[in-house]
């Protein structure tokens, strides 16, 4: 984490608090989340140097960053956002730290993922709970891959890792999360 220069990817008013513990606000209710569930959400994903991940609602791209950090060179990251400002001003920030080359980002809804671009070893969900089962995450995932999403259960959000195995998927439950809304493509809010 300490590779990636967080406050980059912040808006200029919140640049002194850039290196908090705290999630940061960006456009459209949109964070950039705080650095611990940036650490667990990299830890929970196994990275290995050389895979495909997919990061859908990438914000401001500090993710993205640091997950082409851990796959190197070798390995692919691609993000979707719904705000075309946001992927706009990811796009910048990625290409300053010459990351460029590495990462695609793009504006859409995420609910779809980027078939074209599958099979990803990881997907991981970067806003809130989806509202309803977004099977197309999973039919994007490799053999073996691993699908992080923040789940809510019973009033209570966790981070939920689900592993493609041959007899189906297991899932395991994680830390205690809160993320921003999903949003739809348009006006309406999920």
């Amino acid at each position: 984490m300490e590779s990636v220069p967080r406050h980059w990817f912040v808006p200029a008013r919140w640049v002194r608090q850039a290196y908090e513990d705290e999630p940061i606000p960006l456009v459209s209710g949109a964070t950039v989340s705080a650095p611990h569930m940036v650490a667990w959400q990299c830890e929970w994903l196994e990275l290995q140097r050389g895979q495909r991940v997919l990061e859908l609602g990438s914000g401001s791209g500090y993710l993205l960053a640091l997950l082409a950090e851990l796959v190197g060179p070798e390995g692919k990251v691609f993000g979707i956002d719904i705000d075309p400002h946001l992927t706009e001003e990811a796009r910048r920030v990625l290409n300053r730290l010459s990351l460029g080359s590495r990462v695609q980002v793009r504006t859409g809804d995420a609910r779809d993922g980027w078939p074209e671009e599958s099979p990803f070893d990881r997907v991981v969900v970067s806003f809130a709970a989806p509202p309803e089962e977004v099977p197309a995450w999973q039919r994007q995932l490799a053999p073996g891959g691993v699908l992080l999403v923040p789940l809510e259960e019973a009033g209570k959000t966790h981070l939920v890792k689900w592993r493609a195995a041959a007899n189906g998927w297991v899932q395991e439950r994680g830390v205690p999360c809160q993320f921003v809304p999903m949003r739809r493509a348009g006006p309406s809010l999920l």
